[in-house]
């Protein structure tokens, strides 16, 4: 679970979490 969108730039750092983070967002 992502909290806000801080999450998805915190992983930004590490492009797979980023991509699955905005893949959690869309369902979301």
């Amino acid at each position: 679970t992502w909290n806000s969108d801080g999450a998805c730039t915190r992983t930004y750092r590490q492009h797979s979490d980023y991509v699955t983070c905005l893949s959690s967002a869309e369902k979301n």
